[in-house]
C-alpha cells in the first residue's frame, strides 16, 4: 500500500468513514473513496469486515 493508502486504512480501522478520514486528512472525499477502493483491491478483500480481519491481530 501507498503512504496515503496506509493512512486511510489506518482511519477505518479506527472507525472513520471516508468522509471524516477525508477531512481528518485535507483531501476530498472522492479521494479518499478511491484509495480505500485501491487498498480493497490491492489487499483482494471487498468489505470493512475484511479489512478488520486482516488486520485484528495487529491491533
Amino acid at each position: 500500500l501507498t503512504k496515503r493508502e496506509t493512512q486511510i486504512a489506518g482511519l477505518v480501522l479506527q472507525g472513520h468513514s471516508n468522509a471524516s478520514a477525508a477531512l481528518k486528512l485535507g483531501m476530498a472525499y472522492e479521494t479518499a473513496k478511491v484509495h480505500r477502493r485501491n487498498i480493497y483491491r490491492k489487499l483482494n478483500i471487498s468489505s470493512q469486515q475484511e479489512l478488520f480481519s486482516l488486520f485484528k491481530e495487529v491491533l
